[in-house]
C-alpha cells in the first residue's frame, strides 16, 4: 500500500514538473539540437545559397555536422564527432580583416539534417582575436531560423565559433551549434513525458 502511494506521489510530481505546453491541445512542440560543425573539404558549400544573400559573401564554408556525447556529471563534451547527422553551409561577409573585438558581420547558414533542412540569417560578433594565439578568431553567432521542415513554426540558432581564417596550424574552423525551435506536435503528451525520462543516453557514464 505504501509503495502504491509513493508511486502515485512520484507520478504527480513528474506531471506537475512539466511545462503546461506539453498538455495543451495542438500547442507547438518545443525541440532542440545541440551539434558540432566542422569545416570539411569533402562537403562543398551551397554556392547558390550564398549568391542569394543581400550581402556580398566573401567567406563561404561547407561543413559536416555531428552529434556529440557529454559527461553526464559535468556536461563536458568528450566525443564531438560521435556520428555524422548532416551537412551545412555558412555564408559570411567579413567586414574587417583585423577582426577587432566587437566587430559584427552578417551570416546565413543552412543545415541539412536527418529530420529536415533549417536555414537562418543573423549576425556574428568577434569575441577574441588572440586567444589562445594571435590571429585565431573566436565569435558568437545568433540567427533567426526562418525555414525548416514541414510543421516548423520558427526558432533560433546560436553558435560558439572558431574561424581559422589565417590557417594557423593545430586549429580547426567550426562551431558548437544549438538550434532551438517550435513545430507542430509530433507525438501525444504522454510520449513526450516518456521520452523526457527515457532518452537513449541517459544512463551512459561518459568515462
Amino acid at each position: 500500500m505504501l509503495r502504491l502511494i509513493d508511486m502515485r506521489y512520484l507520478a504527480a510530481c513528474v506531471v506537475f514538473s512539466l511545462p503546461l505546453s506539453v498538455f495543451a491541445a495542438n500547442a507547438p512542440e518545443e525541440f532542440a539540437f545541440q551539434l558540432r560543425t566542422l569545416d570539411d573539404p569533402d562537403q562543398p558549400p551551397d554556392k547558390a545559397l550564398c549568391d542569394q544573400q543581400p550581402f556580398i559573401t566573401n567567406l563561404m564554408l561547407g561543413a559536416s555536422v555531428w552529434s556529440t556525447r557529454t559527461d553526464k556529471r559535468t556536461g563536458e563534451v568528450f566525443d564531438d564527432t560521435r556520428r555524422q547527422v548532416g551537412t551545412g553551409t555558412a555564408c559570411f561577409q567579413l567586414t574587417d580583416f583585423t577582426f577587432p573585438v566587437g566587430n559584427e558581420f552578417p551570416v546565413t547558414a543552412r543545415f541539412v539534417l536527418k529530420d529536415g533542412t533549417y536555414t537562418g540569417t543573423g549576425i556574428c560578433v568577434v569575441t577574441s582575436n588572440d586567444q589562445p594565439v594571435k590571429g585565431l578568431i573566436l565569435a558568437a553567432c545568433t540567427a533567426r531560423v526562418n525555414e525548416g521542415p514541414k510543421g516548423f513554426k520558427g526558432g533560433v540558432a546560436t553558435t560558439t565559433t572558431v574561424i581559422n581564417v589565417f590557417k594557423l596550424p593545430g586549429f580547426t574552423t567550426g562551431s558548437y551549434l544549438t538550434i532551438r525551435g517550435y513545430r507542430d506536435p509530433t507525438r501525444p503528451w504522454w510520449r513526450q513525458v516518456w521520452r523526457r525520462f527515457h532518452s537513449p543516453d541517459r544512463d551512459e557514464d561518459g568515462e
